[in-house]
């Protein structure tokens, strides 16, 4: 999508404020077009798949921030996804991000310990973890090549170093 000066944007405002009128936002009743569909300024943010995920799927509720239940009350009502991210939700997925990267050294450094300790075990249990920790970053996560490039190297560094520490 293409970038508009400032000049076109302001030309364009004046012309949306000429010819569409819409309810305004919160208790404004002087000015009768702030709303957020006079200036297009709705649309979404890149949101990672988690968190769209949740906002999607969890009560509404829990998806709405106080200020966006009180901005959007015709979308809360007819139940309909949030269009920011709430605190809740924020909260809520890096718990699981927390939650599933300790999980990544917990489970391998178990099954090397569980299973008999050797070198062919301990390379193919990191090579395993690693390119599940890695498949699971570029498909759960929007990230650039470089964030998923160096959180891959540091993981296979430190998996690699804790799991060869008893061969």
């Amino acid at each position: 999508m293409e970038e508009l000066s400032s000049e076109d944007m302001v030309e364009r405002n004046l012309r949306l404020q000429r010819h569409l009128k819409s309810t305004p936002l919160g208790n404004s009743p002087h000015r009768p077009f702030d709303s957020h569909y006079f200036l297009l300024t709705h649309t979404r943010p890149d949101i990672d798949p988690i968190r769209n995920w949740l906002r999607i799927n969890l009560p509404k509720m829990m998806t709405y921030s106080e200020e966006e239940t009180i901005a959007r009350k015709d979308e809360y009502d007819s139940s309909r996804p949030a269009l920011q991210i709430s605190p809740f939700v924020d909260t809520l997925a890096r718990f699981r991000a927390a939650l599933v990267g300790g999980l990544f050294f917990i489970v391998p450094m178990l099954l090397v310990m569980v299973l008999k300790p050797s070198k062919t075990t301990n390379l193919v249990t990191t090579t395993v973890a690693v390119l599940l920790f890695s498949v699971s970053l570029a498909f759960g996560l929007k990230s650039n090549n470089v964030d998923t490039l160096v959180s891959t190297a540091t993981y296979a560094a430190v998996f690699g170093g804790f799991s060869w520490l008893d061969v």
